[in-house]
């Protein structure tokens, strides 16, 4: 009909789900996978200048072996943007920021290279990561050393001395302080968790799994099977802290991981050629108590060398 005004469609745009942009992120390439990374661990965002500055001062290396130029991460940022693995100020997106330093950090060498490359004037991160690094090489003693030295410089920072490491390096700092089955620690290891919990995190079930851990180690094991119910009926979404979850579980009742274990074993699958350190934790719970524990053992066998620490026996 004539003067009726052309009809206007709408378009809703899908914002990604996390599960949307972790497959994303599983199928791009070496390069600008070594790129994210990076990225999940700088934190702040980045110009690209800066940001090829900070990958020439690390030594890394691109896949090709060659030097990474300002043309050749041009291009890995624009495909990463184009996928929606980055933000517009050139960010990690914060649904996959948790999940790629995890992934970030079985690459313990090359984090450590991109931490000091993009600079860290509170020395908090490096200090965290090297403690991060001693921990899943087996050197607990070494571990602690460093965890309480970045745990110092984050509280002067702050400014206060109500706070903890979040994140990957609070959970392992916690399960160092399990690990060394040392009584006189588990007041550290409450101080630690009850700081955790007073800021949200994305990692508050993880922080809660070792509160369960830890309550075990005191002798409380109603306390932990209650708080450990709890946490299975509404799982953690990061994919660490479910983690944490199921350990928690597997050292308070073994029975308890036969009545998961299909869900485990689902975890372990979808988990294991992407995320190494969280699929570890699923391979030595299922190794243990599977039927048929050939697939996780072998696992384990070709997993990282680098990595010495075992997770089932923390306490």
């Amino acid at each position: 009909m004539q003067g009726d005004k052309p009809s206007r469609t709408t378009t809703t745009i899908r914002t990604p789900s996390e599960a949307d942009l972790w497959d994303r992120y599983a199928r791009v390439l070496a390069g600008p996978k070594l790129v994210l990374r990076l990225k999940s661990l700088v934190f702040l965002p980045t110009s690209k200048t800066a940001f090829v500055d900070c990958l020439a001062r690390s030594g890394l290396r691109a896949p090709d072996g060659r030097a990474w130029s300002p043309r050749s991460v041009n291009v890995v940022l624009e495909e990463l943007l184009g996928e929606g693995l980055l933000t517009e100020d050139l960010a990690c997106p914060p649904a996959l920021l948790h999940p790629v330093a995890i992934d970030a950090m079985a690459s313990a060498d090359d984090a450590r290279r991109g931490i000091a490359a993009a600079g860290d004037p509170t020395g908090v991160t490096r200090q965290a990561l090297e403690g991060t690094a001693e921990f899943l090489g087996g050197r607990n003693e070494a571990a602690l050393h460093h965890y309480r030295d970045a745990l110092k410089l984050h509280r002067k920072q702050a400014g206060k001395r109500k706070v903890f490491l979040n994140g990957v390096h609070g959970l392992f700092f916690l399960m160092a302080l399990l690990r060394a089955n040392d009584a006189p620690l588990q007041a550290e290891a409450q101080a630690g968790i009850d700081a955790a919990l007073s800021a949200p995190s994305a990692y508050a079930g993880g922080f809660l799994a070792m509160q369960a851990l830890l309550w075990l180690a005191q002798g409380l094991e109603p306390k932990a099977r209650a708080l450990l119910g709890k946490l299975r009926a509404a799982l953690p979404a990061e994919l660490l802290s479910a983690a944490c979850v199921a350990l928690a579980e597997h050292a308070v009742d073994p029975d308890l991981t036969h009545r998961h274990d299909a869900d485990l074993d689902a975890r372990f699958e979808r988990l294991k050629d992407t995320l190494p350190l969280v699929t570890r934790i699923y391979a030595e719970i299922l190794a243990s108590v599977s039927a048929s524990p050939g697939l996780y053992k072998v696992y384990l066998a070709e997993a990282d060398p680098g990595v010495e620490a075992a997770f089932t026996p923390l306490i």
